[in-house]
């Protein structure tokens, strides 16, 4: 269980977090398609006054959720309309991902390897990929919702149940259908619990996660009609399971490839051996303990190599799970070698950390050169029809 040594440690982390997150948060001009999207729809609400339609360009719009759009208007109806504050919702919830990982990581991990994988998720030249962190775009946002739910269910699964229903009901309202995957899993991982939820606990949560989603989509069946259905239904969701939406399309590779270019073959090779590591301890020993990792990359892995449409930021649900597990594999290694008769198991052992350490130092230079190069940026796109170039057109006075 974590102590008080823990909690300054996750106190490290957000501050940590405070100033990689907010540095230069308003740098980068708005990014073409979604950040314009997100801008314009959330300026609509300001300026008529209605947060109960999702509107672009005086139009229904109906192909996201409502929370982060409401966010957004919020922060933009008190600092006024400019990057900072169509960035900052975001901004101000994904503090709290490293510090969520690193006490989640501590209720299977000990604290060393709690405290290594925590360091290499943050320096992670992935999360500060665009459309990740920094950015109004929502992905990172439902990273930190599912850090929530799972962690508050791993720790108060029993007095908090209600506080999980909630956390996973706001990540429905962010990120759709994935909310429910994340209720799946908490399910299934009940399942396997020595002390199970009563059926009562089990109802609630689902009923808790389900109907605020459920309220907002026949709201707006209600007054969008077929339109709604074609868009949300079959253009947003059952065509981008059947065929690749608006060109996004790859192979069963395109996943690994992304992190292949980003992080590189030596990362890779660490991550197939850490989830067989995985396997063969739930193998060895089936417990919800043992599942919750091979369950978590489970759900957030298949879906993306299943459904036709490849996006680079589908991986995010999956990050916290692959940084898990290294942390995993470490205690693993250790484990081994310390109950193996090898003479020179110390100097191993450190030789395996200090690679490990080369790993992310190599990963903190890159991540450190791709945050500091931002700038303030015109945006000079030629097309006046791209929905970042009209917002920025719009607010150009205040906007950097």
């Amino acid at each position: 269980m974590i102590n008080k040594k823990d909690w300054i440690i996750a106190g490290v982390f957000l501050l940590l977090s405070i100033g990689l997150i907010f540095y230069k948060l308003d740098a980068r001009p708005l990014q073409d398609w979604d950040e314009g999207i997100y801008a314009n729809i959330s300026s609509e609400m300001i300026t008529s006054g209605d947060y109960l339609h999702l509107t672009s360009g005086g139009n229904y719009w109906y192909e996201k959720e409502p929370l982060p759009f409401w966010l957004m208007a919020g922060s933009i109806k008190v600092f006024g309309n400019n990057l900072w504050a169509l960035r900052f919702p975001m901004a101000m919830v994904c503090l709290f991902i490293f510090p969520l990982f690193y006490l989640l990581a501590r209720r299977f991990l000990p604290r060393l390897e709690a405290v290594l994988s925590t360091t290499f998720f943050i320096v992670s030249p992935v999360v500060w990929h665009s459309h990740f962190l920094r950015t109004a775009d929502f992905d990172m946002l439902a990273v930190c919702l599912i850090l929530s739910a799972l962690t508050v269910y791993v720790y108060k699964r029993e007095s908090s149940w209600w506080l999980t229903g909630i956390l996973l009901a706001s990540l429905c309202l962010v990120r759709g259908i994935w909310g429910f995957f994340f209720l799946g899993m908490i399910l299934i991982l009940e399942f396997f619990q020595t002390e199970r939820w009563s059926w009562k606990k089990i109802v609630g949560v689902t009923l808790i996660t389900t109907l605020p989603w459920l309220l907002w989509h026949l709201w707006s069946l209600s007054f969008g009609g077929l339109d709604y259905v074609r868009v949300y239904w079959q253009e947003q969701f059952f065509s981008r399971v059947t065929g690749p939406l608006q060109g996004h399309q790859g192979g069963i590779d395109f996943y690994w490839n992304f992190l292949i270019i980003l992080l590189g073959w030596f990362f890779i090779l660490f991550l197939i051996l850490a989830i067989i590591s995985l396997i063969i301890r739930y193998a060895r020993k089936p417990s919800s303990a043992n599942l919750f990792l091979p369950l978590w990359l489970l759900i957030s892995l298949v879906p993306l190599h299943v459904i036709s449409t490849k996006i680079n930021w589908y991986l995010a649900p999956a990050l916290p799970a692959i940084y898990l597990a290294f942390g995993s594999f470490l205690e693993i290694i250790k484990k081994v070698l310390w109950q193996s008769k090898f003479k020179y198991k110390e100097i191993i052992w450190s030789l395996f950390i200090g690679c490990w350490l080369l790993l992310m130092v190599n990963f903190a230079y890159l991540s450190f050169i791709k945050v500091s190069n931002y700038t303030n940026e015109k945006l000079t796109s030629k097309n006046p029809e791209w929905p970042a170039v009209i917002w920025y057109k719009t607010y150009t006075h205040i906007l950097p």
